[in-house]
């Protein structure tokens, strides 16, 4: 169906061991070619299939024994059949049955212990593509990098080691099935998990961009006790001199796990971190520069006059900061937010102005999706 070489492409590209110009051509190639296409996902399917598969395998002992019942039956009749034709050589042709007899317990024998082997090796392929070491490779583009201490060498990183990059490097790292790291300037960063499932870094500083591919799986961000999870959304983290954490979400949403309280910011918001897990105020980089002035300044001072100014100037696009600000403040000033809230994007059915005052977390949920399928 295909020559070899494109043959090769597939496989090369499936296993993410092209390069960024070979991949983005051989993805134009896959959006011309609907028949190489459909070779990926037969891939990708079966993949699926052996992940699904349990890692050993032990046929239940009645089909064992009905499949030794059926074969000694058939063996049996033919038996039976040559019976007829016993002449003067009666005995010689006993023990010529009595010897094909025992071959053929043999191969039944034989067949059994290999359909276990079949079996039990799907298992042992799965066990092996997923309990490997799964590596991270590195491209570098400017300047230098070490990966646990070795400068440029080798170009691929797994689980606990350690990757830094130079004041004035660029390198783009793939990450197995998951996407790709764009990592600018200064950074270092430990790998922590580098699965198929789940793939996630502890972030220690210097500026990173997660590409994700369209049909990735969970990227997360473990920055101490916080925890930023991507499922197929673009996003930019950085940190500065003083070891705050800026995070720009530049597609889909992220959510952001800290003492077991969650919390979602979609796209084109911006949400600082300071270095001992305090979440600032989020706000969108659509807003105005006096709007995150006002955020700010009630961020450090907590004064009610601030937060009146900022109920009175929010916007259409500050939707999602107001409903941040819900969980932030007393609920006398909870109603203040409610009511102008309400006024940008109504309470949906089903979502009463009790359940928010008292923040029931199903409900507060069913107004952000509210919010952002609304705005977005």
């Amino acid at each position: 169906m295909h020559d070899e070489k494109l043959k090769i492409l597939l496989h090369d590209y499936f296993d993410d061991l092209l390069s960024v110009e070979e991949e983005s051509n051989f993805q134009t190639q896959l959006m011309e070619n609907r028949s190489l296409a459909i070779e990926l996902g037969k891939l990708k399917e079966l993949k699926r299939r052996l992940k699904n598969m349990p890692l050993s395998f032990e046929p239940p002992p009645k089909i064992i024994d009905n499949l030794t019942e059926k074969l000694l039956t058939l063996e049996n009749s033919k038996v039976e059949t040559k019976k007829t034709k016993i002449d003067k050589n009666l005995e010689k042709v006993r023990a010529k049955k009595k010897k094909k007899k025992s071959n053929r317990k043999t191969v039944l024998n034989v067949f059994i212990i290999l359909i276990i082997f079949a079996l039990g090796g799907a298992g042992g392929y799965y066990y092996y593509i997923n309990q490997s070491p799964s590596f991270w490779r590195v491209v570098p583009i400017a300047g230098k990098f070490k990966i646990e201490g070795k400068t440029n060498s080798p170009k691929q990183i797994s689980e606990n080691q350690i990757f830094k990059l130079e004041e004035n490097g660029k390198s783009d790292i793939y990450l197995k099935d998951n996407g790709m790291l764009h990592v600018i300037g200064k950074s270092e960063f430990k790998i922590i998990n580098s699965n198929t499932d789940l793939s996630s870094i502890k972030f220690i500083s210097g500026n990173l961009e997660y590409i994700p591919k369209p049909t990735s799986n969970k990227f997360q961000i473990v920055i101490d006790d916080l925890i930023i999870t991507s499922e197929n959304s673009k996003f930019r983290i950085y940190s500065d001199e003083l070891g705050d954490s800026n995070l720009e979400i530049l597609s889909n949403y992220l959510q952001i796990e800290f003492k077991k309280e969650l919390y979602r910011f979609a796209h084109d918001y911006v949400v600082k971190i300071e270095a001992d897990n305090v979440i600032r105020i989020p706000y969108s980089n659509k807003t105005t520069p006096g709007f995150i002035k006002l955020l700010s300044e009630y961020d450090y001072k907590k004064e009610t006059k601030t937060l009146k100014k900022i109920i009175d100037n929010a916007k259409n696009n500050d939707a999602l900061t107001l409903h941040f600000l819900l969980s932030k403040v007393s609920p006398a000033k909870r109603e203040l937010i409610i009511e102008k809230l309400n006024k940008i994007i109504p309470l949906p059915y089903g979502v009463g102005k009790s359940d928010i005052l008292i923040l029931n977390q199903e409900m507060m949920n069913n107004w952000w999706d509210e919010i952002y399928t609304t705005i977005y």
